[in-house]
C-alpha cells in the first residue's frame, strides 16, 4: 500500500457554506396562526422518521409549536398541508436560543428521495411571536433551502431527521445547537482549544483551515498526543481583515499520522487574545451530520498537561489539508481531487 498524490489536496472536516462568522439566522420571525417556517428537503434514506429536530432563536411570547412532515407541491415548490408518509406532527413548548428534538404523535414512513418540507409553525395560536433558526450562507443555497410564510430564501436549514433505528439522515446541512466564537489567551483556561481525530487511513496532513480573529499571533500545533509534529505561526499582520475569517496554511514539512493514534489540530494563543469559532450539537450523533463525522470533535487542555479534555458534543469550524492518500494497492501516479464543500 502506498501514499498517492491528490492533486490540489482536499480538506477534511470540508470548508463549509457559511458565513464569515459562522452565524446562526434568527430573522425568521412567527407571529400569527398561519405563519411557518419550511425546511424544504430530500429524504436520505427509506425507513421510519420518529423525531424531527429544529432549533428555535428568540422568543418575545411563548407559544406551542407543531412541527411535521409534509409533501412539496411540485408546480411551485411550496410546502402543502398534506401530511407525508402517515405521520401526524409533534408538539413542543419552545425554549429560546435552543435545539428541539420532538417525537412525532405517529411516525413517518419516508422514502429515500422524495422531496418533503418539515415545517414548523403554532400548535394552536394564542399570541407567539419567536424566531425559527436556519443558518447562514456564504453562498445562497438552491437546494435544500428555506421557506419563510411565501418567500423562499438561500439559508441552509437547521434541522434533523432521526430514524427509528436511533440514526440520523444526512440532509447536507448544519444543525447548530449553537455557533460560537470563543475568545481566549494563554492566560485562559483551557489556553489550547482543538480539532480531535483519529486517523482511519495512511495518509499526509499537509495544512490546516480555520474560522478565527487573530488580532494576535498564534501558533497552530498539530500533536500526536502530546507531542508536537508539525507547527504554523500565524502572523496577525498578514490577513485580508481585523475580522473573523477562514485562514489556510500549510506547514513547512506535511506530516503522516499513525494509524489509530490520538491527534489534536490545536490553536496555541501567547499573551494576546485570539478568537476562535466553535459549534455544538444537540446530540453527539449529530455530528455525523457534519463534514467528518464522529471523527472530528473537540478537545482542550491547559498548560501543556495531560490528557486532553474530549467532548464530542462541539467541534471548532475548522480542518485538515489532505494531500496525499493511502491507494490500498500500490504503484504510482496521482489521484485528480475535486472535493469541495457543498454544506
Amino acid at each position: 500500500m502506498t501514499l498517492q498524490n491528490i492533486i490540489g489536496g482536499f480538506c477534511l472536516p470540508e470548508i463549509p457554506n457559511i458565513s464569515a462568522t459562522a452565524s446562526i439566522d434568527d430573522t425568521l420571525v412567527i407571529d400569527a396562526g398561519t405563519e411557518k417556517v419550511h425546511f424544504i428537503l430530500q429524504v436520505p434514506k427509506t425507513g421510519t422518521v420518529t423525531h424531527l429536530g429544529f432549533r428555535v432563536g428568540t422568543i418575545t411570547t411563548g407559544d406551542d409549536l407543531k412541527v411535521g412532515l409534509y409533501t412539496v407541491d411540485p408546480s411551485t415548490g411550496h410546502a402543502t398541508t398534506t401530511a407525508y408518509g402517515g405521520m401526524v406532527a409533534g408538539v413542543v413548548t419552545p425554549s429560546a436560543n435552543t435545539f428541539h428534538e420532538v417525537a412525532l404523535g405517529t411516525n413517518a414512513s419516508v422514502t429515500k428521495d422524495d422531496i418533503v418540507a418539515m415545517s414548523v409553525g403554532f400548535n394552536s395560536f394564542v399570541a407567539g411571536n419567536m424566531k425559527i433558526s436556519a443558518m447562514a450562507a456564504a453562498i445562497a443555497r438552491a437546494f435544500p433551502h428555506v421557506i419563510h410564510l411565501a418567500f423562499k430564501y438561500g439559508f441552509s436549514p437547521l434541522c434533523t431527521l432521526k430514524y427509528d433505528d436511533g440514526t440520523y439522515g444526512a440532509l447536507d446541512c448544519l444543525p447548530c445547537a449553537s455557533s460560537e466564537a470563543i475568545t481566549f489567551s494563554s492566560s485562559s483556561t483551557p489556553d489550547e482549544r482543538a480539532l480531535a481525530f483519529t486517523p482511519r487511513m495512511k495518509n499526509r496532513i499537509a495544512g490546516f483551515w480555520l474560522l478565527l480573529d487573530a488580532d494576535a499571533d498564534c501558533d497552530v500545533v498539530l500533536y500526536e498526543g502530546t507531542t508536537a509534529r508539525a507547527t504554523y505561526t500565524i502572523d496577525k499582520d498578514i490577513r485580508a481583515s481585523t475580522a473573523a475569517r477562514i485562514f489556510t496554511y500549510r506547514f513547512s514539512t506535511p506530516h503522516e499520522p499513525t494509524v489509530g493514534a490520538d491527534y489534536f489540530l490545536a490553536v496555541k494563543p501567547g499573551a494576546s487574545n485570539v478568537t476562535l469559532h466553535e459549534f455544538t450539537v444537540h446530540d453527539a450523533a449529530m455530528m455525523n451530520l457534519f463534514s467528518g463525522g464522529s471523527d472530528f470533535t473537540f478537545a482542550s487542555r491547559s498548560d501543556g498537561g495531560s490528557p486532553w479534555t474530549k467532548d464530542a458534543t462541539r467541534r471548532i469550524w475548522g480542518g485538515l489539508i489532505i494531500d496525499q492518500l493511502d491507494d490500498g494497492a500500490g504503484g504510482g501516479g496521482g489521484i485528480n481531487s475535486a472535493w469541495g464543500s457543498i454544506r
